[in-house]
Formats: structure tokens, C-alpha cells, sequence
């Protein structure tokens, strides 16, 4: 999917996240137009959207449009990242 925003400041927020929280994070992107069931299993309507599990692959957050790396590192410790680990930045 062609999706400027997702290119430009999406991909380096979320690639910012290993290197600022270790590797207990680990990030999958998905291209809706060549996985629409996964897509709409999660209801994504707007891109680019993040979704953020939990350890028990429930959802924690999702953001519609784009969501800076402070957000999804927020989400992170709110879905159970520990604050050791989200302190080692």
C-alpha cells in the first residue's frame, strides 16, 4: 500500500522503539493490500494504524493515523512492559 505517512514518520518512530527499550519489543508491520484478513481481524480502517498487544496478545491500545514514539512506548508500559525494562532507554 502506497502510504506516505506510514514511509516517513510511522517506519522510524517504530524502529526507534528496539533501540530505546532493548528487545523486549518486538514490532511486526503488516501491508493491508497483502494481508486484508489480518487487517480486518484488528478492524484497521485508517493508515497507517499501530496496535499495541499485550503479553496475552489481547489489545492494549490502537492508534489511528500516526502515533510518535513517546505514545507507543507509553502504551508499551501501560500493556505490561516492565519499568525496568522501559527505564533501561
Amino acid at each position: 500500500v502506497n502510504c506516505s505517512v506510514c514511509h516517513v514518520a510511522q517506519k522510524p518512530a517504530l524502529a526507534s522503539l528496539p533501540e530505546r527499550l532493548g528487545r523486549s519489543v518486538s514490532i511486526r508491520e503488516v501491508d493491508v493490500a497483502e494481508d486484508p484478513a489480518l487487517a480486518r481481524s484488528y478492524r484497521v480502517l485508517t493508515l497507517p494504524t499501530t496496535i499495541v498487544l499485550r503479553p496475552d496478545r489481547s489489545i492494549a491500545a490502537i492508534n489511528a493515523g500516526f502515533a510518535p514514539a513517546d505514545t507507543l512506548r507509553r502504551q508499551l508500559v501501560d500493556a505490561g512492559l516492565t519499568l525496568a525494562e522501559a527505564a533501561a532507554v
